[in-house]
Order: structure tokens, then C-alpha cells, then sequence
């Protein structure tokens, strides 16, 4: 509502919004989406206001269920939310921290809107505190929400890259199990940008024909793709290297197989030049679908470990830093955290390649780049059980 009493209407694109069970609209949740949103929070390809969006149905849907506001929720029935979100065993400790979080944050949103200063505070109707810690990834101070029901986060899962040999499993499947030989070459271009670019599958799909051609006309031949996760809804591009032969691969499906799709689906004048586009509508592919179609591989491959899109990512990135041990003959993992910080123009390169925040963020693969150097797809195959189940 403007001053003057009207209505203002904003652009949102592709904002989530938030139900009651009886599929009436929750005005407090969807006021404190578009509270995120004014944030900064990104909504491309869903992004963190999706999963915001998400993590807020649990607390409206308990609320719901008790037949309560959420300015009448107590301490106690609180307390049994967050019990009741523990006792499922399909999310993790550290997931059920986070729906905590912001579950509090939001019921601090209705209480400024309500004007109920006494909902939560250390004195308050719901016993909760906000709690001060620096946050290494971010390089920053950040302020949270804590309350003495929630559970302590979990360990850190280790971020393993993709095996070699799970590439090449993969690549045998798309040749072997595919309906079509359009089917065939997308998926094995696919495979191919996820393993030579570190793509997110949202930046993926976002790569269009003219990328591929720009970059071939290049002496030293450079991807520009789209970064995401940079806070907020900018739009934000890194250049990659890419080998030659590649972006030929690419161009290949694209003068062959993609033009031919176009033609019999939405027409040369309504292509959008995407490069990963759908068999029956030649309309641009989602992110979803490109983890989907690594799953429909592996389950044709008969892989037993877990394979992902962002296994390729991370598969990229240690390679990266593999090449940063090798070319500077360093012997221990120390050594290698303090390159990155003393090289600057490696780590300018490695920042823009991965499209990481910081170089903080490329913690997570210093070790395992050790382990690649010294044989790593053979320790991969000696992981416990618990990590070769999917």
C-alpha cells in the first residue's frame, strides 16, 4: 500500500508463495517472503526464497493443525515442533536447524507486524535468543535465531567429485540407452559441459548457442556463462577455458541434431538459442531436468554410488587445484591453503572459473585434490558403505 492508500504492483517473476492446508493464502508467510525478496533474496531458477518459501509450509502447516495464530504459539508448543521435526528421519539434524531458524525469524516478522514485542526474547512468550558468530565462508559476523530445542548440527558431509570411471559409465549409457539420436548427442553434450565447465545445472541451461560460437572464435577459446548464487537477483558472468574440441562437440549437436528439433517443434523464429532444449517443444530445459537426466543415466549404467550434476563441479574444481599442487610442487595441504592466499593471480582465476564467493569456499577441495594426485579414484572405491549407497 502506497502513502496516498493505493495499490503498488512490483515485478516478482517467479516468486514462491505460501498456502494454508486448505489452500487459502497465508498473508504473514507470503509479507515475509517479499521482506526476503526486498533482501536481496534470489528467486532465479527458484533460488533461496524457493527453499525459504519451503522451509516456512512446516510451521504454518503445525500452526494449522493446532488451530492457533502464530502470535498465540507458546514456548511449549514450540518446543514440540521442533520434536516433532526431529522425529522424521528423512531430514537431517542440520536441515531441522535450519527449518528452527527460520521458523523464529519469520514469527519475529509477525510480531513486528502485529506489534507483539513480547513473542520471542529470553523472557518472552516463545524463549528464544539471537546469537552473534562469524561465519568463515561469508568473511562476516552473521545473526541467527537460537532456541534450546534445537538439535545440534551434524557433521559436514564430505563433498566427493565425480569418478573418472563414473564419467565414462555415464557416456556409454547416453550412447547405448537413448531413445534418439538427438536424445544421444544432448546427453553426452551434457555430460561433456558438466565435466569441462564446472557448471551449476542452472547455469548450464542457460548457455546459449552464440556462447559456443563466440568462444570458438577465440584464439584461447572462453565459455561465458551465467554465475549464480552471488546473493540477491543480480546477474552476474564468468569466462571458463574450454577445450576446442568441446565447443566443437557442442556445435556439432547444435548444426545437426538441435536445428533439426527446432525445425519440427517451435520454429526457427521462436528459438531462443538455448543450447539444452526440450525433444517435443524446443523450448529451453530446466535445471530439474538435466538432474534428471543424469539419474535416468546412472540408473541405465547400474551405478551404485551416488552421482549427481554437482559432482561434475566438484570434480572440476579439485582438478583445478590439483593443477595448482602439481605445477608448484607443494607437499602438504598447509602449503596449498597458503598459495591460495599468496598467488593471487591463481586464485583471480580460480574464483572466476568456479564461480565461488571467496576463496575461502575452495577449502572443501584441497584435501581431496591431494588425494587425485596420489590416486584418488582408487580411495573413492574404498569409501565405507554408507557413501556408495544412493
Amino acid at each position: 500500500m502506497s502513502a496516498s492508500g493505493g495499490v503498488e504492483v512490483y515485478q516478482a517473476g517467479k516468486m514462491p508463495t505460501v498456502h494454508w492446508p486448505n489452500g487459502r493464502w497465508c498473508l504473514e508467510a507470503n509479507s515475509f517472503l517479499l521482506f526476503l525478496l526486498q533482501e536481496g533474496c534470489s528467486v532465479r531458477g527458484g533460488g533461496s526464497l524457493k527453499t525459504y518459501a519451503h522451509q516456512l509450509g512446516f510451521i504454518v502447516d503445525y500452526c494449522f493443525a493446532l488451530e492457533t495464530s502464530f502470535t498465540d504459539l507458546t514456548d511449549g508448543q514450540f518446543v514440540l515442533f521442533m520434536h516433532a521435526l526431529s522425529s522424521d528421519s528423512n531430514r537431517s539434524a542440520s536441515t531441522n536447524l535450519q527449518i528452527g531458524r527460520i521458523s523464529l525469524r519469520f514469527l519475529e516478522h509477525v510480531a513486528h507486524l502485529s506489534q507483539k514485542n513480547d513473542l520471542l526474547g529470553n523472557r518472552g512468550q516463545i524463549r528464544a535468543a539471537k546469537e552473534e558468530k562469524y561465519n568463515a565462508q561469508l568473511g562476516r559476523k552473521v545473526t541467527s535465531w537460537h532456541h534450546r530445542s534445537f538439535p545440534k548440527p551434524g557433521p559436514k558431509n564430505t563433498v566427493f567429485p565425480i569418478a573418472r570411471k563414473v564419467i565414462d559409465a555415464l557416456k556409454l549409457a547416453a550412447v547405448e540407452h537413448s531413445s534418439s539420436p538427438f536424445l544421444k548427442m544432448r546427453r553426452l553434450t551434457t555430460l561433456l559441459l558438466l565435466e569441462h565447465t564446472g557448471c551449476r545445472r542452472s547455469e548450464l541451461v542457460k548457455i546459449t548457442t552464440i556462447d559456443i560460437r563466440c568462444a570458438l572464435q577465440e584464439a584461447i577459446p572462453m565459455l561465458k556463462v551465467a554465475t549464480h548464487k552471488q546473493g540477491g537477483n543480480k546477474q552476474a558472468f564468468r569466462l571458463i577455458p574450454v577445450r576446442r574440441s568441446v565447443l566443437e562437440f557442442a556445435l556439432n549437436y547444435d548444426e545437426v541434431y538441435r536445428k533439426s528439433v527446432i525445425r519440427q517443434t517451435c520454429g526457427h523464429a521462436a528459438d531462443t538459442g538455448h543450447l539444452f532444449i526440450s525433444t517435443t517443444t524446443g523450448k529451453k530445459l530446466d535445471a530439474a531436468h538435466i538432474g534428471l537426466e543424469i539419474w535416468k543415466l546412472k540408473q541405465a549404467a547400474n551405478i551404485g554410488s551416488k552421482t549427481t550434476a554437482h559432482m561434475f563441479r566438484h570434480r572440476f574444481a579439485t582438478l583445478k587445484l590439483v593443477d595448482l599442487i602439481e605445477n608448484h610442487l607443494i607437499e602438504s595441504v598447509d602449503d596449498v591453503r597458503a598459495a591460495l592466499v599468496s598467488i593471487e593471480s591463481f586464485k583471480a582465476k580460480l574464483i572466476q572459473w568456479t564461480g565461488h564467493k571467496s576463496v575461502m569456499s575452495l577449502d572443501q577441495y584441497v584435501d581431496l585434490a591431494f588425494e587425485e594426485v596420489s590416486g584418488f579414484n582408487e580411495s573413492v572405491a574404498k569409501l565405507p558403505r554408507s557413501f556408495n549407497d544412493t
